[in-house]
């Protein structure tokens, strides 16, 4: 298989929500004087989606990623076959983006008189920043990545017994910086010149991870009705690398070996019901980032539930019941959030203590008629954190975790109308309950539109033609919309010291699919 995609695309738009700038001091003048003398002076959005932001510094974003894959399976017996899975993918991606929505700040000769006495310049020494853009806070990355992977695997089935085993093998590399002229993905606070993407001394990251892996996974049939199953997996991580931050080099080395296992029992009383249990281990690998090292999250979980086929089919049920405790939780934060701020690092990865979670799961599919299919979905789930890490401040509070979400669908697919043509119609919707999107305690009342985003619904529908017969050739045609009744609340919030910002949901949109099958 070969695939390859290509993204020309325009970042997620920011809206300023809150602005104050004395929180950084004497250090915040600059800014202060930039948005007292732009347009758009005194002018803050709030919980619902504007009609247009203020994101001068965001530019148009590229990504490209293409890789191949060759599986190649030997039939070695009735019982047994051996299977190798070889991969290969690069990527490429630029994204300069503005985080504030505070798009109108340029650097007037006050703000130069301001920068130069803070940074004790001589007089003068900035006039040729007169002019340019001033952006409080934006994101430059410029990343590319090449990855190799291999896994053979040994598969044997019996009346008796299921088994699969096998190794693994895992290959990247990664070069992260920005493009030229800026700091990289980190708050700015500065007057900006634009430049042609390339490589930026100032800030770049070359790490190369390989994990190799061995596994097993046994199924016991003991009896026609019971499954036991177990599997174990043993991973060995290595990463290596180096982080320029402003011309320092901070290097790291990352060697870890870690196990993991599950169990899983399945019992059937019939052919319509299955019930099970399970328990599980895993781990996300740790390392470092920006010259701050991170530990492995490691989980542990047990599920327990029931699939039922019920009516001679006509209905199908499942519930789940769930519990996961993770340690040592990873979580992706901005330098400006460590105590104290270092907003020279950007994003970064830092443990933040403990996280239990517990909750169920229940799904229904019910086919009342030919051609019609309702489903329903709804999740509750209870999450509590404990040791926060002081580094990142305490009394925090956990963000976007909804309680409860919900799904619903209704789907009509008609008989064959001309030829092979039918008709096919769907709504769908989801639903969440509201949810905090900013972790922090004590902001002022200007955060308060930002603090949380609302319950509410999100309903998309398609309307088509399948099987349309034009040549030669089978074409499906489809009208779709999503997000039909706009629902425009805030969705990701991001909090500096000195201001919020927001994007939203995303607007209604619509449009055509054509599909062909030769």
């Amino acid at each position: 298989k070969f695939d390859w995609m290509e993204n020309h695309f325009t970042p997620e738009g920011e809206a300023l929500t809150a602005f104050t700038p004395g929180a950084l001091g004497a250090n915040g003048l600059p800014l202060a004087i930039a948005y007292a003398q732009s347009p758009g002076a005194g002018k803050l959005d709030g919980a619902n989606r504007p009609d247009a932001v203020n994101n001068f510094f965001t530019t148009p974003g590229y990504q490209r990623v293409y890789g191949h894959n060759l599986t190649s399976t030997l039939q070695a017996s009735d019982s047994l076959t051996i299977k190798n899975i070889f991969g290969y993918r690069r990527s490429f991606i630029v994204s300069v983006s503005d985080l504030t929505g505070a798009g109108s700040l340029v650097t007037t000769p006050a703000v130069a008189a301001q920068l130069e006495t803070n940074s004790r310049l001589p007089a003068g020494s900035l006039s040729s920043l007169i002019g340019s853009p001033y952006v409080a806070g934006g994101s430059a990355t410029l990343s590319k990545s090449k990855q190799f992977s291999d896994e053979l695997q040994l598969n044997y089935d019996s009346e008796l017994l299921t088994l699969t085993t096998g190794l693994m093998w895992f290959n990247v590399k990664t070069e992260t910086g920005a493009p030229d002229g800026l700091l990289g993905p980190s708050t700015i606070l500065s007057p900006v010149r634009g430049g042609v993407p390339g490589r930026n001394s100032r800030n770049l990251s070359f790490i190369t991870m390989e994990s190799f892996a061995g596994y097993a996974q046994a199924e016991f049939h003991v009896t026609p009705q019971l499954d036991i199953i177990g599997g174990y997996r043993l991973t060995h991580d290595i990463k290596n690398g180096v982080t320029w931050i402003r011309n320092t080099p901070y290097g790291f080395s990352y060697k870890d070996t870690r196990a993991s296992y599950m169990g899983t029992v399945n019992y059937r009383p019939n052919n319509d019901i299955l019930v099970y249990g399970k328990y599980a281990t895993g781990y996300v690998s740790g390392g470092s980032v920006s010259g701050i090292d991170f530990k492995p999250e490691i989980a542990t979980s047990w599920e327990a539930g029931a699939k039922a086929d019920l009516f001679n089919r006509m209905l199908r049920l499942n519930l789940a019941l769930f519990k996961t405790k993770y340690q040592d939780l990873q979580a992706v934060s901005g330098g400006t959030f460590l105590v104290p701020p270092r907003p020279e690092l950007g994003t970064l990865i830092i443990n933040d203590g403990d996280l239990k979670t517990k909750g169920f799961e229940v799904e229904a599919t019910l086919v009342p008629v030919r051609g019609v299919t309702l489903s329903a979905s709804g999740g509750y789930t209870k999450a509590e954190a404990s040791n926060s890490n002081a580094a990142l401040g305490l009394n925090r509070n956990l963000t976007l975790r909804p309680k409860w979400t919900s799904n619903v669908s209704a789907q009509y697919e008609s008989d064959p109308l001309f030829g092979d043509t039918s008709f096919v119609i769907r709504a769908d919707g989801a639903w969440r309950s509201k949810v905090r999107t900013v972790g922090q305690n004590g902001l002022s009342a200007d955060y308060n539109s930002i603090l949380y985003s609302p319950k509410g619904w999100v309903v998309n529908g398609r309307v088509g033609l399948q099987n349309v017969n034009l040549g030669g050739a089978k074409a499906d045609i489809t009208l779709w919309g999503r997000n039909i009744f706009d629902q425009d609340r805030p969705m990701f919030p991001i909090y500096f010291a000195f201001l919020g910002s927001t994007s939203y949901e995303r607007a209604r949109t619509y449009g055509v699919d054509v599909a062909f099958k030769l």
